[in-house]
């Protein structure tokens, strides 16, 4: 694995209450979703989704649209029906229960996780059967597949096509349709911005719903600037 992308990231100071928020909602903690500050836990937090979406192909909080997730996010129920987790050991899920605990005081830091059992155990090389894996690596494999090539097709077309003059009328056409500014466009937002822009309400939904079939490969529900683009 390798971990990069630090173009929004933030060196840490102990104490600092942290207020920014650059998030990707089904990663994003629970305390940066609803509270003004937090801090460095809310790293730890999505550490663990991303454990849990390594084990088991997706992330725990899913749903039709940011609003739904939110409201999953809200309540911090992690769902642990997956079969993938009776073969689970005892060690890792305590881990996983760790990383994702709701209450942000008493989430494993990152030192603590460090020397958690589970990573001590795993950190050297053993042979361990992986039965019960293969369903989970396969949906991973498929959801990273389909993400990847498309968001790669769609960023060259975006930057081979898209003259400086385009791309100045589309912004203003994106931030038309984003009537909540947040950033992102619903399908509710496509659809009344493309009324407005078509004249024809049948026609803005068949574009729509070809729209977030193709472009919304992460399956949230909305459609970022880059994918409008």
């Amino acid at each position: 694995m390798k971990i990069i992308d630090f173009g929004t990231s933030k060196l840490f100071k102990p104490n600092e209450e942290l207020r920014d928020k650059m998030k990707f909602t089904p990663y994003v903690a629970p305390e940066a979703l609803k509270s003004e500050c937090y801090d460095n836990l809310c790293d730890i937090w999505s550490c663990g989704i991303i454990m849990y979406f390594l084990l088991t192909g997706h992330t725990p909080f899913d749903g039709y649209t940011k609003e739904q997730i939110d409201t999953k996010l809200s309540f911090g129920i992690i769902p642990y029906s997956n079969p993938i987790f009776d073969q689970l050991s005892k060690d890792g899920l305590n881990l996983l229960k760790s990383l994702l605990c709701f209450d942000p005081k008493e989430r494993f830091s990152a030192q603590r996780a460090l020397e958690d059992i589970w990573i001590v155990k795993f950190t050297h090389k053993i042979e361990f059967e992986a039965k019960g894996l293969t369903e989970s690596l396969s949906h991973l494999h498929q959801f990273n597949s389909k993400i990847n090539f498309q968001r790669a097709v769609l960023s060259l077309i975006a930057k081979r096509l898209t003259t400086k003059e385009n791309e100045n009328k589309l912004r203003e056409i994106f931030k038309m349709i984003d009537v909540n500014n947040d950033g992102q466009l619903s399908k509710e937002e496509l659809l009344e911005g493309y009324k407005m822009l078509t004249g024809d309400e049948n026609i803005a939904k068949e574009q729509v719903d070809h729209i977030m079939e193709n472009i919304d490969v992460n399956q949230n529900g909305t459609i970022d600037y880059n994918g409008f683009i």
